[in-house]
């Protein structure tokens, strides 16, 4: 009725001998020959070994408590010569008394045989309840917190080792058990969740040209910031150099950013010689030859523009200019980092000076047949009037293009107008002759 006691120094003699006959499985246990006595609210590990005797058999085994709500299996080796169970339980205040753990296991011989033993657990009261476990819930990636357990209590053991009522512990799950007399209660599970520490990224012109200072500051905000210049601002402004930050978010842990370097190279300096120099007349061939300097740096990259629509690239350019006017030539360089620099220059075209005949012969040979002023192409928009010697206007064009051919006028000596829309007048005669 009291359970199982032990009457002598707790061990067995067996005698055994070599036998044909089909054995049972072999039961092994160190409850087997004692009553288990456990206080409510103590955890109680057990483990049953059953062993198939004979040679090729297998053994399977299960384990039941009905009277113990918590009892749970935690691992079962069946199938093989050996049945191993593992189970534990935390009995309840209300199960104070005696109970039994019942287990069954089961050979495959011809014809299977089966052993079944219990182990008797006596339930105490305990002294007092379990040890509760306080402190923070959450800690940050390499930081610890500090954990207590309720006092009163004759010794501890945390799961993590510590035998003290505080342990110091990093993010997990703990129990701590507390002695109380013979009775040992462990606490309910306490977890301290990890918190994400910030990672941040540095962004920013991490390449300049000509040494100038470049500006840093993170991807994402954070509460606070601490530089490797030692600044404590959301950016920072630097020349060439590593960097890194280490920042704070906003749940208190704290990250550091890997480092970037911000790099530097020198700005080139663009110039040109031109030939031949300004001024030069409508329609003349003008070479623009580089010389710039890459200041250290190679130039791999020579672009032009000429101010009249038209652009250019390479080293040595050739370009003509149609019309007269003020061109400004831009030369833009670039360097293998990609720096940059341009130079300007206003390079004069003048307007041709206007020829004008005195004699043409329009009979149609293709020779002198029409009315031409050299250099006229050049003005374009010009008007132009011819007059009889009486002052009649025989000829009118608003954008004279050099083709009067005076096929309705009769030999003679005309009077013209030619007027340049730069404001300029030629006025003289002329002699149609065929």
């Amino acid at each position: 009725p009291d359970g199982v006691d032990w009457l002598d120094n707790k061990n067995f003699t067996f005698t055994t001998a070599v036998s044909t006959q089909n054995i049972p499985p072999i039961a092994s246990s160190q409850f087997l020959c004692d009553t288990i006595v456990v206080c409510a609210g103590e955890q109680v590990n057990v483990e049953m070994s059953f062993i198939a005797p004979e040679q090729n058999q297998t053994v399977n085994a299960s384990s039941t408590a009905p009277s113990l709500s918590n009892y749970a299996e935690t691992g079962n080796t069946s199938g093989g010569i050996t049945a191993v169970i593992t189970s534990q339980f935390t009995p309840l205040p209300s199960e104070v008394g005696f109970h039994t753990i019942d287990y069954s296991a089961t050979d495959n011989g011809v014809p299977p045989l089966t052993t079944q033993v219990s182990i008797v657990v006596e339930v105490v009261p305990s002294p007092g309840a379990p040890p509760v476990i306080t402190g923070p819930a959450e800690a940050c990636p390499g930081d610890l917190v500090t954990l207590t357990a309720s006092s009163d209590f004759d010794s501890y053991l945390w799961s993590n080792g510590g035998v003290d009522p505080t342990v110091q512990v990093g993010p997990g799950t703990y129990t701590v058990e507390g002695l109380l007399g013979s009775c040992a209660l462990i606490s309910d599970p306490f977890v301290v969740n990890a918190l994400e520490a910030p990672d941040p990224v540095i962004s920013g012109t991490l390449f300049n040209c000509g040494g100038a200072p470049s500006t840093l500051g993170t991807t994402e905000p954070y509460a606070s910031y601490f530089w490797s210049t030692g600044s404590t601002d959301p950016t920072i402004t630097v020349g060439t150099g590593s960097y890194t930050v280490t920042v704070t978010g906003a749940n208190g842990c704290v990250g550091t950013s890997a480092p970037v370097d911000v790099l530097s190279a020198p700005d080139p300096t663009a110039a040109f010689t031109v030939s031949p120099p300004s001024p030069s007349m409508p329609g003349s061939i003008v070479q623009f030859t580089d010389a710039s300097s890459g200041n250290g740096s190679v130039l791999v990259d020579w672009s032009w523009d000429f101010g009249d629509g038209n652009v250019g690239s390479g080293q040595v350019v050739d370009h003509g200019f149609g019309q007269p006017g003020f061109y400004t030539v831009v030369l833009t360089v670039t360097t293998a980092e990609g720096c940059t620099d341009t130079v300007a220059l206003t390079y004069v075209v003048n307007a041709a000076e206007v020829y004008a005949p005195n004699v043409f012969s329009p009979n149609g040979d293709n020779v002198n047949d029409e009315l031409v002023f050299t250099n006229l192409e050049f003005h374009p928009g010009s008007r132009l009037i011819v007059y009889s010697r009486w002052g009649n206007v025989v000829y009118e064009s608003s954008s004279y293009q050099n083709n009067w051919k005076a096929a309705d006028v009769s030999d003679g000596t005309y009077f013209y107008e030619l007027r340049l829309r730069d404001g300029r007048v030629f006025t003289g005669h002329v002699t149609i002759l065929r």
